[in-house]
């Protein structure tokens, strides 16, 4: 999910939907550069909650900070598709959340009844640590830095 806003009613009532439905859902942290203000959905303790970072494994200027980032992925001066003009460079956690959540969908196909904290203690398998060790606020637990799936 790439969107981002204030703790919700309507969007609590959507995401109750998805859990009964087994889904995971992945959401960009926010881009408010902000420790005090976590963004919703990826504030949703069933939500894997991804933030960017560029060049060095710095984090994106941007990017929220706070103990509801779930992991890292690049997210800085990515090239996307724009309408009617091609493509551009963008930046932002909105950009760094499908990385997360294409590994998300490779480890449901292999087991679709996992669970969101399951999923997360695979992906923690995998991480590269980045910033303070272990999990802190502005990386999560790190860059998910899986093997490719096809050979």
């Amino acid at each position: 999910m790439s969107v981002a806003g204030g703790d919700n009613k309507i969007v609590r009532r959507a995401l109750d939907k998805v859990k009964k439905k087994r889904m995971i859902l992945v959401a960009a942290a926010g881009n408010w550069g902000s420790a005090d203000r976590p963004a919703y959905p990826a504030a949703y303790k069933e939500v894997v909650a991804v933030t960017a970072f560029g060049e060095e494994r710095r984090v994106y200027s941007k990017a929220n900070r706070g103990q509801y980032i779930d992991f890292a992925a690049p997210g800085v001066q990515i090239y996307t598709a724009v309408s009617r003009r091609g493509g551009r460079v963008q930046s932002g956690t909105s950009f760094a959340s499908p990385y997360v959540a294409v590994l998300v969908a490779l480890e449901l196909a292999r087991d679709a009844k996992k669970s969101v904290d399951s999923l997360r203690k695979v992906l923690r398998a995998k991480v590269v640590d980045l910033g303070d060790p272990g999990k802190d606020n502005v990386f999560g637990w790190g860059f998910v830095d899986g093997p490719p799936a096809c050979r």
